[in-house]
């Protein structure tokens, strides 16, 4: 089995987008449709910044989703 750097993955996984990203962002990274993206931040799965009524989530939340995801699915 091989041990990737969880370093690296932040560094490669999703560069194209910024550090902060919105609903619409996280559905593209996760080809999700918007009230999945709704249901994965209001059960805290992904977790959200603070801000008003703007939903806002930093990229490296979306990244650690993503790794658990694999991790809990065995790939």
């Amino acid at each position: 089995m091989n041990t990737i750097d969880n370093s690296a993955l932040y560094e490669y996984l999703y560069k194209e987008y910024p550090d902060i990203v919105g609903t619409d962002d996280i559905c593209k990274m996760l080809n999700i449709n918007k009230k999945r993206a709704y249901q994965l931040i209001h059960s805290g799965k992904i977790p959200r910044i603070p801000c008003s009524r703007t939903i806002l989530v930093a990229k490296v939340f979306v990244i650690n989703y993503v790794l658990q995801s694999a991790q809990d699915s065995g790939g």
